[in-house]
Protein backbone atom coordinates (compact mmCIF):
# COMPACT_ATOMS: atom_id res chain seq x y z
CA UNK A 1 0.00 0.00 0.00
CA UNK A 2 1.19 3.51 -0.77
CA UNK A 3 1.90 5.74 2.21
CA UNK A 4 -0.33 8.77 2.91
CA UNK A 5 2.67 11.05 2.45
CA UNK A 6 3.35 9.58 -0.97
CA UNK A 7 -0.31 9.96 -2.03
CA UNK A 8 -0.21 13.65 -1.11
CA UNK A 9 3.11 14.08 -2.93
CA UNK A 10 1.67 12.34 -6.00
CA UNK A 11 -1.33 14.71 -6.09
CA UNK A 12 0.88 17.77 -5.60
CA UNK A 13 3.26 16.73 -8.39
CA UNK A 14 0.42 16.00 -10.80
CA UNK A 15 -1.28 19.29 -10.00
CA UNK A 16 1.94 21.19 -10.78
CA UNK A 17 2.50 19.30 -14.04
CA UNK A 18 -1.00 19.73 -15.40
CA UNK A 19 -1.88 23.19 -14.01
CA UNK A 20 -1.05 24.92 -17.33
CA UNK A 21 -3.12 22.73 -19.68
CA UNK A 22 -6.10 22.67 -17.33
CA UNK A 23 -6.12 26.31 -16.27
CA UNK A 24 -9.55 26.23 -17.92
CA UNK A 25 -11.84 24.82 -15.24
CA UNK A 26 -14.00 23.26 -17.98
CA UNK A 27 -11.18 21.10 -19.39
CA UNK A 28 -12.14 17.43 -19.67
CA UNK A 29 -9.93 15.29 -17.41
CA UNK A 30 -9.82 11.50 -17.07
CA UNK A 31 -8.01 9.99 -14.07
CA UNK A 32 -7.50 6.27 -14.68
CA UNK A 33 -6.95 4.37 -11.45
CA UNK A 34 -7.78 7.47 -9.42
CA UNK A 35 -8.10 5.86 -5.99
CA UNK A 36 -10.26 7.42 -3.24
CA UNK A 37 -7.73 10.02 -2.05
CA UNK A 38 -6.95 11.49 -5.46
CA UNK A 39 -10.58 11.23 -6.57
CA UNK A 40 -11.76 13.50 -3.75
CA UNK A 41 -8.82 15.86 -4.24
CA UNK A 42 -9.24 16.46 -7.98
CA UNK A 43 -13.05 16.21 -8.01
CA UNK A 44 -13.19 19.27 -5.76
CA UNK A 45 -11.01 21.28 -8.16
CA UNK A 46 -12.27 20.54 -11.68
CA UNK A 47 -15.83 20.49 -13.01
CA UNK A 48 -15.25 17.99 -15.82
CA UNK A 49 -13.05 15.56 -13.91
CA UNK A 50 -13.87 11.86 -14.39
CA UNK A 51 -12.34 9.29 -12.04
CA UNK A 52 -12.13 5.65 -13.14
CA UNK A 53 -11.19 2.79 -10.83
CA UNK A 54 -12.24 -0.72 -9.89
CA UNK A 55 -13.21 0.40 -6.39
CA UNK A 56 -15.42 3.18 -5.04
CA UNK A 57 -15.47 6.12 -4.89
CA UNK A 58 -15.13 6.78 -8.63
CA UNK A 59 -17.36 8.05 -11.40
CA UNK A 60 -16.79 4.88 -13.43
CA UNK A 61 -16.24 1.49 -11.81
CA UNK A 62 -14.26 -0.67 -14.24
CA UNK A 63 -11.70 -3.44 -13.90
CA UNK A 64 -9.24 -2.80 -16.72
CA UNK A 65 -7.85 -6.32 -16.38
CA UNK A 66 -11.26 -7.65 -17.40
CA UNK A 67 -12.21 -4.91 -19.84
CA UNK A 68 -9.45 -2.57 -21.12
CA UNK A 69 -11.79 -0.72 -23.50
CA UNK A 70 -12.68 2.83 -22.39
CA UNK A 71 -16.25 3.90 -23.06
CA UNK A 72 -15.48 7.28 -24.63
CA UNK A 73 -15.27 8.56 -28.19
CA UNK A 74 -11.94 9.31 -29.86
CA UNK A 75 -10.16 12.57 -28.90
CA UNK A 76 -12.61 13.26 -26.06
CA UNK A 77 -10.37 14.37 -23.16
CA UNK A 78 -7.98 17.31 -22.80
CA UNK A 79 -5.93 15.70 -20.01
CA UNK A 80 -5.43 12.09 -18.92
CA UNK A 81 -3.88 11.09 -15.60
CA UNK A 82 -2.65 7.52 -15.16
CA UNK A 83 -0.23 7.16 -12.26
CA UNK A 84 0.96 3.92 -10.65
CA UNK A 85 -1.63 1.96 -12.63
CA UNK A 86 -0.10 0.37 -15.74
CA UNK A 87 2.25 -1.82 -13.70
CA UNK A 88 -0.82 -3.55 -12.20
CA UNK A 89 -2.37 -4.57 -15.53
CA UNK A 90 -2.21 -7.80 -17.49
CA UNK A 91 -2.30 -5.90 -20.79
CA UNK A 92 -0.82 -2.42 -20.23
CA UNK A 93 -0.23 -1.94 -23.96
CA UNK A 94 -3.94 -2.24 -24.67
CA UNK A 95 -4.82 0.24 -21.93
CA UNK A 96 -2.24 2.85 -22.91
CA UNK A 97 -3.48 2.62 -26.51
CA UNK A 98 -6.96 3.36 -25.17
CA UNK A 99 -5.60 6.35 -23.26
CA UNK A 100 -4.07 7.64 -26.47
CA UNK A 101 -7.30 7.06 -28.41
CA UNK A 102 -9.55 9.05 -26.06
CA UNK A 103 -7.03 11.91 -25.61
CA UNK A 104 -7.33 14.73 -28.13
CA UNK A 105 -4.42 15.59 -30.41
CA UNK A 106 -2.20 18.00 -28.51
CA UNK A 107 -3.68 16.80 -25.22
CA UNK A 108 -1.63 16.07 -22.10
CA UNK A 109 -1.05 12.67 -20.52
CA UNK A 110 0.45 12.42 -17.03
CA UNK A 111 1.79 8.87 -16.65
CA UNK A 112 3.91 7.41 -13.88
CA UNK A 113 5.58 4.05 -13.37
CA UNK A 114 7.63 2.66 -10.48
CA UNK A 115 11.32 1.83 -10.64
CA UNK A 116 11.45 -1.78 -9.55
CA UNK A 117 15.26 -1.79 -9.40
CA UNK A 118 15.88 1.09 -7.01
CA UNK A 119 18.33 0.65 -4.17
CA UNK A 120 15.94 -0.61 -1.48
CA UNK A 121 14.64 -3.33 -3.77
CA UNK A 122 18.23 -4.41 -4.51
CA UNK A 123 19.26 -4.43 -0.85
CA UNK A 124 16.10 -6.29 0.06
CA UNK A 125 16.84 -9.01 -2.47
CA UNK A 126 20.40 -9.36 -1.18
CA UNK A 127 19.06 -9.83 2.35
CA UNK A 128 16.55 -12.45 1.29
CA UNK A 129 13.35 -10.43 0.94
CA UNK A 130 11.16 -11.95 -1.78
CA UNK A 131 10.58 -9.90 -4.92
CA UNK A 132 8.96 -12.03 -7.61
CA UNK A 133 8.85 -11.57 -11.36
CA UNK A 134 5.45 -11.02 -12.90
CA UNK A 135 2.64 -10.40 -10.42
CA UNK A 136 3.57 -10.54 -6.76
CA UNK A 137 1.16 -11.70 -4.09
CA UNK A 138 0.85 -8.33 -2.34
CA UNK A 139 0.98 -5.40 -4.72
CA UNK A 140 0.04 -7.08 -8.00
CA UNK A 141 2.89 -5.36 -9.86
CA UNK A 142 4.22 -6.14 -13.27
CA UNK A 143 7.98 -5.63 -13.34
CA UNK A 144 9.08 -3.04 -15.87
CA UNK A 145 12.61 -2.86 -14.57
CA UNK A 146 14.43 0.41 -14.10
CA UNK A 147 13.71 4.04 -15.02
CA UNK A 148 15.10 3.66 -18.54
CA UNK A 149 12.82 0.70 -19.27
CA UNK A 150 9.79 2.69 -18.07
CA UNK A 151 10.69 5.60 -20.34
CA UNK A 152 11.14 3.30 -23.33
CA UNK A 153 7.66 1.89 -22.74
CA UNK A 154 5.97 5.30 -22.52
CA UNK A 155 7.85 6.61 -25.58
CA UNK A 156 6.23 3.95 -27.74
CA UNK A 157 2.91 5.76 -27.40
CA UNK A 158 3.47 9.41 -26.43
CA UNK A 159 5.98 12.20 -26.89
CA UNK A 160 7.58 12.86 -23.48
CA UNK A 161 7.81 16.58 -22.88
CA UNK A 162 9.38 16.45 -19.42
CA UNK A 163 9.64 14.09 -16.45
CA UNK A 164 10.04 14.20 -12.68
CA UNK A 165 11.86 11.69 -10.50
CA UNK A 166 10.41 10.95 -7.07
CA UNK A 167 12.75 9.73 -4.34
CA UNK A 168 12.23 6.36 -2.69
CA UNK A 169 9.44 6.39 -0.14
CA UNK A 170 8.23 4.29 2.76
CA UNK A 171 5.99 1.90 0.89
CA UNK A 172 5.36 -1.16 3.00
CA UNK A 173 8.38 -3.21 1.88
CA UNK A 174 12.01 -3.29 2.98
CA UNK A 175 12.23 0.53 3.10
CA UNK A 176 9.72 0.52 5.96
CA UNK A 177 12.49 -0.58 8.28
CA UNK A 178 15.38 1.58 7.10
CA UNK A 179 14.19 4.19 4.57
CA UNK A 180 13.09 6.65 7.26
CA UNK A 181 16.75 7.10 8.21
CA UNK A 182 17.24 9.13 5.01
CA UNK A 183 15.66 12.65 5.02
CA UNK A 184 13.10 13.29 2.28
CA UNK A 185 15.03 16.21 0.74
CA UNK A 186 18.09 14.00 0.41
CA UNK A 187 16.05 11.26 -1.25
CA UNK A 188 14.87 13.73 -3.89
CA UNK A 189 18.41 14.94 -4.60
CA UNK A 190 19.66 11.37 -4.86
CA UNK A 191 16.82 10.48 -7.23
CA UNK A 192 17.78 13.28 -9.62
CA UNK A 193 21.48 12.43 -9.41
CA UNK A 194 21.12 8.69 -10.11
CA UNK A 195 17.49 7.94 -11.04
CA UNK A 196 17.97 4.27 -11.91
CA UNK A 197 19.39 3.68 -8.44
CA UNK A 198 17.53 6.10 -6.19
CA UNK A 199 14.25 7.13 -7.87
CA UNK A 200 11.24 5.09 -6.78
CA UNK A 201 8.95 6.56 -9.40
CA UNK A 202 9.07 8.59 -12.61
CA UNK A 203 6.21 10.92 -13.58
CA UNK A 204 6.12 11.52 -17.34
CA UNK A 205 4.49 14.65 -18.77
CA UNK A 206 3.48 13.59 -22.28
CA UNK A 207 1.84 15.09 -25.35
CA UNK A 208 -0.23 13.29 -27.98
CA UNK A 209 1.03 14.19 -31.44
Amino acid sequence: MLSTKFKKLRDTNILKLCSAPISNSFAKILDVGCGPTSYKFFKSLYKNYVGLDWIVPADIIQDLNKNPRLGFTDNYFDVIICTEVLEHLFYPDKVILELKRVLRTGGIAIISLPNEQEIWQRIGMLLGFKFKKGFDDIGGHRWYGNVDACETFVKKYFKIFTKKYVGFFIDGHFADRYGALVPWCLRESMANLRPNLFARQTIFYCIKN
